[in-house]
């Protein structure tokens, strides 16, 4: 499971403090899908520039598990794309979701037929054939 503990190219621009973890973040992702995040990073009472920031009340494994919860409901991604995302990040309760999505051989082979497939690990493309096997 990816744990958000470092940076991510030039997509993290905020770090959340949870407990003694640091979880980075994209600010403007987080404002954009909830209200408390948007006042929290741009409203008047926050303060635009401080990088971290620290949620208290709040457990590191909830927040991943919400996290894989919102791209479980995001329907305006295809699951090649989610698979890929749960691939990358180790997100397995997002992976057993795609993977019980496939309903078909087609749409097994369908995600084959895609750019993301490519760079699904090993072990994602054996759950792929794993699944096609038990159709």
């Amino acid at each position: 499971r990816f744990d958000f503990s470092t940076a991510t190219d030039n997509l993290s621009d905020g770090i959340l403090l949870i407990g003694d973890k640091k979880v980075h973040i994209n600010k403007s992702i987080l404002a954009l899908h909830s209200p408390v995040f948007n006042t929290m990073f741009y409203g008047k009472f926050g303060d635009k520039t401080k990088e971290e920031m620290e949620l208290k009340e709040v457990e590191h494994e909830c927040l991943i598990e919400r996290v894989e919860r919102f791209l479980i409901d995001s329907s305006h991604m295809s699951i090649a794309y989610l698979l890929y995302l749960s691939d990358k990040y180790r997100l397995y309760l997002l992976q057993e979701h795609c993977l019980s999505k496939l309903e078909k051989t087609e749409d097994v082979k369908a995600v084959k037929n895609t750019e993301g497939y490519r760079a699904l690990s090993d072990k994602a493309r054996l759950a792929l054939l794993g699944k096609m096997m038990k159709l």
